[in-house]
C-alpha cells in the first residue's frame, strides 16, 4: 500500500530541481518526526485522537442546517 507513493516521491524528486527536492525532504523529515512525537503526546495524555463514528461530519455541515456547537 505504501510502495506506489513511495515509489512517486522518489521519481519527483529524482525529477526536480535542487529546491523543489530541498523542500520535499523537509516535508518527510517533519513527517517522520511528527508522527512518533504525536504518539508520545498522546501516550502522555496531553491530547486525546478520537476514533468515534458519531463524530459530526464537519466537511458537509456547511450544506445542511445543522449547528455543531449545542
Amino acid at each position: 500500500m505504501c510502495v506506489p507513493p513511495t515509489v512517486l516521491i522518489c521519481v519527483v524528486l529524482a525529477l526536480s530541481t535542487v529546491k523543489v527536492m530541498a523542500v520535499s525532504v523537509f516535508a518527510i523529515l517533519i513527517g517522520l518526526v511528527l508522527q512518533p512525537f504525536l504518539k508520545y503526546i498522546e501516550k502522555k495524555r496531553w491530547v486525546k485522537f478520537s476514533t468515534s463514528a458519531d463524530l459530526p461530519d464537519l466537511h458537509n455541515a456547511h450544506e445542511s442546517n445543522e449547528s455543531l456547537v449545542s
